[in-house]
C-alpha cells in the first residue's frame, strides 16, 4: 500500500501514471488529506484506492456524482469522525 499526499515538495503525486503503476504492482493507492471537492474528484476519476478526508459528507456526494454508490458490497466506506466527542 502506497499511503502518499497529492502532492510532495512541488511534485505532483495524484496522477493517473502514478496510479497505474501502483496498480501494475499490486499496490493499492491511498491518498490523503483530501478536503478539495476538485482534488477528490480527480482521484476518483483516476482510479484511486482510498481517499482519507476530514470531511466524509463531501466526499460522499462527490463519489456519488461520478456515478459510484457506497455500499458495503464494494467494500466502500465512509466514515465519521466526530473529533469533539473524540477530545472531551
Amino acid at each position: 500500500m502506497l499511503q502518499i499526499p497529492i502532492e510532495e515538495y512541488g511534485f505532483k503525486l495524484g496522477t493517473e501514471g502514478l496510479v497505474k503503476n501502483a496498480h501494475k504492482h499490486n499496490i493499492a493507492t491511498h491518498f490523503g488529506t483530501i478536503n478539495n471537492r476538485g482534488e477528490m474528484g480527480h482521484l476518483i476519476s483516476i482510479g484511486a484506492d482510498a481517499i482519507m478526508t476530514d470531511c466524509p459528507h463531501l466526499l460522499k456526494e462527490v463519489y456519488n456524482s461520478h456515478g459510484k454508490t457506497i455500499n458495503k458490497a464494494s467494500n466502500t466506506e465512509i466514515t465519521e469522525i466526530n473529533y469533539k466527542e473524540m477530545y472531551k
